[in-house]
């Protein structure tokens, strides 16, 4: 029995000491664990860290490039709204823009030394109004006006100039209406302040290239002018007496009649009655104006560029 007893407080011993020794060596184990997984740990922080910072980098770099995209695209717009419709070439258009309205004023002074106040209404006719139309086209910056001018006088200054050549050169005029320069009652003033029937196509047309072209809407504003001009010309009488006692004839835009150098045929076939003419001129206006248009679009597609 004692031998037994000895036996079994041995045998507990040597189990008490081997757990004891097991529970050591998980302690020292788990510690090791421990310190082992702590630099990963700290490592995947760490890492979490730099990738949260590199999104936030990200994040902020994209809000910058956003920020800058929208000041250039307001720049952008801002520089939209604020270029000029007249922008290329834009000194020499200013310069013929001042010289129309200088011409202008020049015309305006010879009518009125030779016919006295109502010279001024010579303002009505369209050749001289596409003048006034240039420089307020280019002082307003407004293409348009330019587009209309050019419209309601290109055939008008055409055939003015195939008479003067034909004048100076075989000394006849085949259409008749720059018939009046030959006049006895007409002076060199008159005379020079009429070449704009040679130059205003040209330098409308220099103006118009690549700062939009020609406008396609210049046909509406012709016809639209149309009637208040004619009846506005017909205000002002077909002959007036000027202060020398003689009669000069002015008929402005032919408002009363057609023009009275112009004769034989076709003109004979135009009617003579007040409205019957005044129907015919609004009709021939446009169709005047329609096939300026046409050639305008024709010569717009192969010279005149919009941009």
């Amino acid at each position: 029995m004692v031998l037994n007893k000895r036996s079994v407080e041995e045998s507990l011993r040597k189990d008490l000491k081997h757990h004891q020794q097991s529970a050591s060596i998980g302690s020292v184990a788990a510690v090791a664990n421990k310190t082992t997984s702590s630099p990963v740990n700290a490592a995947k922080k760490k890492s979490n860290v730099n990738n949260n910072n590199n999104n936030n980098n990200n994040n902020n770099n994209t809000a910058t490039n956003n920020n800058v995209t929208t000041k250039q695209q307001r720049k952008q717009q801002l520089l939209k709204t604020t270029k000029k419709n007249f922008h290329h070439n834009r000194t020499v258009v200013v310069a013929i823009g001042v010289f129309m309205f200088f011409y202008y004023l020049s015309m305006m002074y010879v009518r009125y030394q030779h016919r006295g106040v109502i010279g001024f209404a010579d303002s009505l006719w369209l050749c001289n109004l596409a003048v006034i139309f240039g420089f307020v086209s280019i002082w307003l910056d407004r293409p348009f006006l330019l587009g209309v001018a050019l419209n309601a006088t290109l055939i008008v200054h055409a055939l003015w100039v195939i008479d003067v050549i034909s004048y100076f050169t075989v000394g006849v005029f085949p259409i008749g209406n720059a018939e009046y320069i030959s006049w006895p009652n007409i002076t060199w003033g008159e005379i020079i302040t009429s070449t704009h029937h040679a130059w205003f196509v040209p330098l409308s047309i220099f103006c118009l290239h690549r700062n939009g072209g020609y406008p396609r809407k210049g046909w509406v504003g012709s016809m639209a002018m149309t009637i208040p001009v004619v009846s506005i010309s017909k205000l002002f009488p077909r002959v007036i007496l000027l202060a020398s006692g003689e009669q000069f004839y002015l008929n402005i835009n032919q408002a009363h009649e057609w023009w009275e150098d112009m004769e034989g045929w076709p003109w004979d076939l135009i009617p003579k009655e007040k409205n019957e003419y005044f129907l015919f001129l609004i009709c021939f206006s446009g169709v005047l104006f329609t096939v300026t248009h046409a050639f305008m679009k024709l010569l717009c597609y192969l010279v005149i560029k919009k941009n």
